[in-house]
């Protein structure tokens, strides 16, 4: 994947493959060395909200609730229908000791998604 970097991609092609980089990393575990990949797809797209979504994941795994809440409350804004953002985030909340927060997610993405 990182060799493809090297062939004169296009912009959004860039964006794209730092994404599948950063994917590439959390199915091997290596949450940690997704975040830079990910961080790059969206310094080129900040639209994209798979990007932050997937960011946020890792934020998660590798315990960093504060940065994974804030990647959850971008994907939220850009689509509150989002019911697995609002699941996800209530675990990072429930992390932070803001058990209200935490309890109004949840129910938010059952509402969504039962």
């Amino acid at each position: 994947m990182k060799k493809s970097l090297l062939n004169n991609p296009t912009t959004a092609s860039v964006a794209d493959i730092y994404y599948h980089i950063g994917l590439c990393y959390c199915n091997r575990e290596k949450f940690e060395k997704s975040i830079y990949p990910f961080s790059q797809g969206i310094k080129i797209d900040q639209t994209n909200i798979n990007y932050y979504h997937e960011r946020a994941k890792a934020y998660q795994m590798i315990e960093n609730h504060n940065e994974a809440v804030a990647d959850f409350d971008m994907v939220i804004k850009k689509n509150p229908k989002n019911a697995n953002a609002h699941f996800r985030r209530a675990f990072s909340v429930k992390a932070l000791k803001r058990f209200s927060q935490a309890a109004e997610d949840f129910e938010k993405a059952k509402d969504l998604d039962p």
